[in-house]
C-alpha cells in the first residue's frame, strides 16, 4: 500500500507539445490552452479501467502526466458507518488492487504517471485535488432507473473548478475526430471551448451547433467572432443551426453529425441557485460520446 501511495511509474519526465497562439477572442487566462496533467478517477470496475487506459492514451498524445485517484469503497461518504477491521481491510485490498491496475495501464505514459487513495466519495475527491490538474477524467455514473441524472457529476464539474472529460458506458475512444460545441453563449461554454483547443487541433471537423432562438441579440456577430479567434490558431469550425418544429436539440444535431466528443458549458443560464439547467441534464441522461463540459 505505501509502495503504490507515493510510486511513480514512468520511464520519464516530458512536457506538453501542444502550442497555442492567443487572440482577443479568449479569455487571457486561457489563451494558452495545454494539457500537462490529467487527473483521472481509477476505479476498481472494469469501466475504470478502460477509462485510465484511455486516459493513459491522451496523456502520451499531449506529453501530460497522468494522476490516478481511487477512493476507499465501503468508507466513501459515511464517516459514522462502523466497521469491522475485516471490512476495512477488504476495502484496503480493494484500493490496492486498483492501484497496481493502475500501474500497470498507466506504466508506459511517457511523462510520468502517479497514484494515490483517498476517503470520501470519488466527485468530492476529485474536486478536491482538481487544481493540481488541466483536465479531470471520469466515467458518468448510470442512475437506476427512474433515478434522474447523475448529481456527483454536477457536483464535480460545479465544485472541482477545471473542464470535466465525462465517459459515457457506451463511448468509442478518445480519438475525438468530430467535435461538436454546444454554443450558448456562456462565458461556462467560452471556458469549454479553450479546454477543448488541443482536441479541435487534431480533429477532423469541429461544428459549432447554435440556437437562434435563444442566443439572443447580436448572435451572429459573436460567432464571427467565435470563429475568427479559431481561424487564427489554424481552426476552421463549421456553424450549424438548431431546426425547431422538428423535435431538434442541440444534442440531438450533434448525435446527427456523428459527433465522437461534445463541448458543453455545465451551467448554460443564471439561476437562483448553483445547478445545472434542464438542457444539460437530459444531454447528460442521454449520452452516448465522450464530453467536455465546464461550469
Amino acid at each position: 500500500m505505501e509502495r503504490l501511495r507515493s510510486g511513480v511509474f514512468s520511464p520519464g519526465m516530458g512536457q506538453s507539445s501542444v502550442a497555442i497562439s492567443s487572440s482577443l477572442f479568449v479569455p487571457p487566462m486561457l489563451a494558452a490552452a495545454a494539457i500537462s496533467t490529467i487527473l483521472v478517477h481509477a476505479g476498481s470496475s472494469s469501466c475504470s479501467e478502460t477509462l485510465v487506459r484511455e486516459a493513459a492514451d491522451l496523456a502520451n498524445r499531449f506529453g501530460a502526466r497522468l494522476f490516478g485517484l481511487t477512493t476507499t469503497p465501503s468508507l466513501a461518504g459515511d464517516a459514522d458507518l462502523d466497521v469491522t477491521a475485516a471490512e476495512e481491510r477488504a476495502a484496503e485490498m480493494i484500493v490496492q488492487a486498483a492501484g497496481e491496475r493502475f500501474a500497470a495501464l498507466a506504466g508506459a505514459v511517457r511523462a510520468g504517471a502517479r497514484w494515490r487513495p483517498a476517503e470520501g466519495p470519488p466527485a468530492a475527491a476529485l474536486a478536491r485535488l482538481a487544481s493540481a490538474a488541466d483536465l479531470i477524467m471520469t466515467n458518468i455514473r448510470v442512475p437506476a432507473e427512474g433515478g434522474g441524472h447523475d448529481e456527483s457529476l454536477k457536483a464535480l464539474v460545479i465544485d472541482g473548478g477545471r473542464p470535466v472529460l465525462v465517459r459515457p458506458p457506451a463511448a468509442q475512444g478518445v480519438e475525438f475526430q468530430r467535435i461538436a460545441v454546444l454554443w450558448d453563449r456562456s462565458a461556462a461554454c467560452g471556458r469549454a471551448i479553450a479546454a477543448a483547443l488541443p482536441f479541435m487541433g487534431q480533429a477532423e471537423r469541429t461544428t459549432l451547433i447554435l440556437d437562434p432562438h435563444h442566443a439572443g441579440p447580436g448572435a451572429a456577430d459573436r460567432v464571427d467572432d467565435l470563429r475568427e479567434g479559431l481561424a487564427l490558431r489554424g481552426l476552421d469550425v463549421q456553424v450549424t443551426a438548431v431546426e425547431h418544429g422538428r423535435d431538434r436539440s442541440h444534442h440531438a444535431v450533434a448525435q446527427s453529425l456523428s459527433a465522437d466528443l461534445l463541448v458543453m458549458s455545465g451551467w448554460r443560464r443564471h439561476t437562483p441557485w448553483l445547478g445545472f439547467t434542464d438542457d444539460t441534464d437530459a444531454v447528460i441522461a442521454g449520452l452516448e460520446s465522450y464530453a467536455l463540459i465546464s461550469h
